[in-house]
């Protein structure tokens, strides 16, 4: 071979030789992934396996303890100043600047500071009991900062980084095939970059926080009616967690032997009065609501009263045998202590039958009836009692006294346990619906057999312009030895006190003689009303006139008017006022 033609096929072997080194260099792979074991590369004389399994997620670093004691100490430190407090006594999340560390569809969820198991529950529409059960928590009150839970519903989401890098790997053996260049392929990751950039600008808004009103099942946080549970759920650790626990295990139970197992087995205090739970049609549709009171053994507080909460689940709208969350006391108005239904009946002519329930709250030495009559509001209920209490409650009673063709409320009670109240006095409260609301128009004292409120008695018929029923009250005031003087020695000058009222009656009734006697009889008295019957009398034989009369006895009072309030007040604060100017007000 000549030489020339050898030189040339060394140089073109040669070439060959550095053309394969570069194709060589082209098939690696432009990065290394970590999730890619080098030493499990095919050879070339073996095809490459097929495999349909995700990339095994990166592990979950445990949580560092001191930095999480730490977090719980921050937590608490913040919580005693800022944090508000919902009403039955439930804890507030606090709000984190870290983004919250779930994933959907069954997956895990991160303890944050300021969460309980409870808000957890609400939050993924699942509740308390379901998660302490997966998660197997002994003590589902003992939550840490950091700890991971398992979510109900399902397999965890693939892990986005697995995910993307399955996808990225996938994607360079497309584009090896297909021949696609580098560049090419830059620029197409790039482009579905910036897609999935506008995707996540376009996401949907976070939904609105609840408005906790405690009125309407959109202001009460609560598992959707999907979620239930087969077995008797275990009491929580919290009254605030009741009502929401025990809705999962409600769901299509409709009657009272399906319902009362579940109160039977938490085992809670009796109540005062009354039935624990009622099934009731306040719509007349068929269709009945279950009214509830849950009671906590685990607070008693005032002796024998034991913190409690009243709610109302309604069925869910087209799902007759499903409920949710209506109304919330707690939430509603704050805690309170012993509850009981007192009736369930149209109270307001709307047609439909309203909740009426009561609940006790005590001082030092009396207890008052707080009552409250629940009507609806929308898919809600609102409270058409404003201001229904009384001290001292012994009974209650439903009679139609208005004559509109429904029943009032009447309470009986009133009397005070404080010795500064004065004399006891029991009354009977009448309350009636006025105006869409619900309250008072008529107070009835009781008999008594003390003086002074014989005497007070006569001055509330004095200003309802009862004038003869006034006068009968204070000529049983000023001559009855029989009557309770209550404070030692006052008994004379109450006598002298109603005899001058009578003379003010008398005198508006146009009987001057009557006036005039009445008006010596007090003035025999001495003393401060001595003094101002004196001067009545003096007045009223000069000029048997009314104002006349009063201007003079007024003057008398007038330098004196604090020792008139010192006499009235030794009598106690539960007696009606009777001011110095209303002695004689014409």
């Amino acid at each position: 071979m000549p030489r020339r033609s050898f030189s040339m096929l060394i140089l073109v072997a040669l070439l060959l030789a550095g053309l394969a080194v570069v194709a060589c260099g082209d098939d690696e792979p432009a990065t290394t992934d970590a999730a890619t074991a080098t030493d499990t590369q095919p050879s070339a004389a073996e095809p490459a396996a097929t495999t349909t399994e995700d990339p095994p997620a990166p592990a979950r670093p445990a949580p560092d303890r001191a930095a999480t004691d730490a977090a719980i100490a921050d937590a608490e430190q913040e919580a005693e100043g800022e944090r508000p407090s919902a009403g039955g006594g439930a804890t507030v999340a606090v709000q984190s600047d870290t983004p919250t560390p779930v994933t959907g569809g069954g997956g895990t969820y991160i303890v944050q500071p300021g969460d309980t198991l409870g808000d957890i529950g609400v939050r993924f529409g699942t509740t308390a009991a379901v998660l302490a059960e997966i998660n197997q928590l002994e003590n589902p009150d003992l939550l840490q900062v950091g700890d991971e839970l398992s979510l109900p519903g399902g397999e965890p989401e693939e892990d986005e980084d697995a995910a993307a890098t399955d996808e990225e790997g996938d994607g360079e053996d497309a584009a090896a095939d297909d021949g696609t260049s580098d560049g090419e392929e830059g620029d197409a990751a790039a482009a579905e970059d910036d897609a999935n950039e506008a995707s996540d600008d376009e996401a949907d808004p976070p939904p609105a926080p609840v408005v906790v009103t405690g009125l309407s099942p959109s202001g009460i946080p609560q598992p959707g009616s999907d979620v239930t549970v087969e077995d008797v759920p275990s009491r929580p650790a919290r009254l605030a967690d009741f009502a929401t626990t025990a809705l999962p295990w409600f769901q299509d139970r409709t009657e009272v032997d399906e319902i009362e197992p579940l109160f039977i087995a938490w085992a809670m205090p009796v109540l005062p009065r009354g039935d624990r739970f009622h099934l009731v049609d306040t719509d007349a549709d068929g269709l009945f609501s279950l009214v509830a009171i849950f009671t906590d053994p685990g607070r008693p507080q005032h002796g024998s009263l034991t913190d409690a909460n009243l709610v109302i689940y309604d069925p869910v709208p087209n799902q007759p045998t499903r409920w949710r969350q209506a109304f919330d006391h707690n939430l509603a108005f704050g805690g309170g202590q012993d509850f009981f239904v007192l009736n369930v009946v149209d109270m307001t002519g709307d047609g439909r039958r309203d909740v009426l329930y009561g609940e006790t709250s005590c001082g030092a030495n009396t207890c008052t009836t707080i009552v409250r009559l629940l009507v609806r509001d929308g898919d809600g209920y609102r409270n058409a009692a404003a201001n229904v209490a009384a001290p001292t409650v012994t009974g209650f009673s439903f009679e139609d006294v208005t004559g509109d063709g429904v029943p009032d409320l009447t309470i009986e009670g009133g009397t005070y346990g404080s010795v500064g109240a004065g004399p006891p006095r029991p009354f009977q409260f009448v309350y009636s619906a006025v105006g869409g609301g619900f309250g008072e128009i008529a107070r009835v004292g009781l008999p008594t057999t003390f003086r002074v409120w014989v005497i007070a008695d006569g001055n509330a018929a004095f200003a309802a312009g009862d004038y003869v029923g006034a006068l009968t009250l204070y000529g049983q005031a000023a001559s009855d030895a029989g009557l309770d003087e209550f404070v030692p020695g006052a008994g004379p000058d109450l006598m002298a006190v109603a005899a001058l009222r009578a003379a003010i009656t008398q005198l508006q009734l146009g009987d001057a003689t009557a006036a005039t006697s009445l008006a010596q009889a007090a003035a025999a008295g001495g003393g401060l009303v001595g003094a101002m019957a004196t001067a009545y009398l003096s007045a009223i034989i000069a000029n048997p006139d009314a104002a006349a009369g009063c201007a003079a006895l007024n003057d008398v009072l007038a330098p004196r008017a604090a020792e008139w309030d010192a006499f009235w007040e030794q009598f106690g604060f539960g007696l009606p006022e009777f001011r110095s100017e209303q002695i004689c007000p014409f």
